[in-house]
């Protein structure tokens, strides 16, 4: 997302609170592009998230999408499958592939902790301020959404369920970038 002076560009990252901004910064004459054709003066802001926290949201919301019926696939076929093929879609995908097309910008990650925090670095940078608190809120976790309940419901079979280590391992091979953002994100934190 391009801001309205066209200084200042977001990458949106499916899993890190994206679609919050998206839609508060939309509202704020910003404007969505579809591709990485952005003048180099553009600094450009982009959160990152855990890449395993990230992987069990993401698959979370594929099963909640695309499956109906709950108890015909919960079983270690299912589990199997989404262990062997980590990455289902924009939701998986390996966060580098989102920021490393900006090869040519100065940028700023920050670090998807919970939704405040990334609303925080937004108006630190883009002076927008908060918006109301209700929208500060993580819907899988904060609502009585029927929807909601049922992909926090996923959320929590695949906690209880999934190997998490051998994600992180794919993860740890195939987005070593993002890991070595998050390490660098976190010393300068703890150096504030």
């Amino acid at each position: 997302m391009l801001s309205p002076c066209g200084d200042l560009a977001v990458v949106c990252i499916p899993k890190c609170s994206s679609s919050y901004w998206q839609t508060w910064l939309s509202q704020n004459n910003w404007t969505m592009h579809h591709d990485n054709r952005i003048e180099k003066h553009v600094h450009v802001l982009c959160c990152l998230r855990d890449p395993v926290d990230r992987w069990v949201a993401g698959i979370s919301e594929y099963l909640d999408r695309y499956w109906n019926n709950d108890n015909d696939i919960k079983c270690q076929a299912t589990l199997k499958l989404i262990q062997d093929r980590v990455i289902f879609d924009d939701h998986t995908e390996v966060q580098h592939y989102f920021y490393s097309v900006f090869p040519h910008n100065s940028m700023t990650f920050f670090r998807y902790d919970n939704t405040k925090s990334v609303w925080d670095a937004i108006e630190k940078w883009t002076g927008i301020p908060v918006p109301p608190y209700k929208y500060l809120h993580n819907p899988i976790n904060f609502t009585d959404d029927p929807v909601n309940n049922k992909r926090k419901a996923w959320k929590n079979w695949i906690l209880d369920n999934s190997d998490l280590n051998s994600i992180k391992l794919y993860y740890d091979t195939h987005d070593q970038e993002t890991y070595r953002l998050l390490s660098k994100i976190d010393e300068r934190q703890s150096n504030q």
